[in-house]
């Protein structure tokens, strides 16, 4: 059984505006539990705005207050298809040193975020169905 993106993916994909401040991004990532935005305009990927951009900025003295998401943030987006084997999510990530991967549909429209930590969480969650005996995996399955 091939395991795609798309089964493990968040399909709460949240998003912000270029034009918000850093300010308003860090409000929608605590608000939503979150460390990673989609930037999107007119219905369109921009780019994405990490946590990590958000702390270099203030490193870097910029105004949170003032200073735009549309300034700061990732446009070179890596995508992976909503329909790729969780693999290729793997490779992507380790080659462009990355955390997070904006999923796409087939028309190339973003449907959610899939990251390192989903990644793991669903390497434990294999390991441990592959340790369980046929009963116990009906058990587990069907409660």
């Amino acid at each position: 059984m091939v395991v795609k993106v798309g089964d493990v993916a968040s399909k709460k994909l949240i998003t912000i505006t270029p034009s918000a401040t850093l300010k308003e991004a860090a409000e929608t990532m605590i608000k939503n539990g979150v460390s990673f935005l989609v930037v999107m305009e007119n219905g369109k990927l921009y780019g994405v705005l990490s946590e990590k951009d958000i702390v270099r900025c203030i490193a870097e003295g910029k105004d949170v207050n003032s200073t735009k998401v549309g300034d700061v943030c990732t446009r070179e987006v890596i995508t992976i298809k909503e329909d790729a084997p969780l693999q290729e999510a793997a490779k992507l990530m380790r080659r462009h040193r990355i955390r997070h991967l904006v999923v796409v549909d087939s028309s190339g429209r973003p449907v959610g975020v899939i990251s390192i930590r989903d990644l793991v969480r669903e390497e434990a969650t294999l390991k441990k169905i592959e340790e369980l005996t046929p009963d116990q995996l009906e058990e587990w399955w069907f409660g």
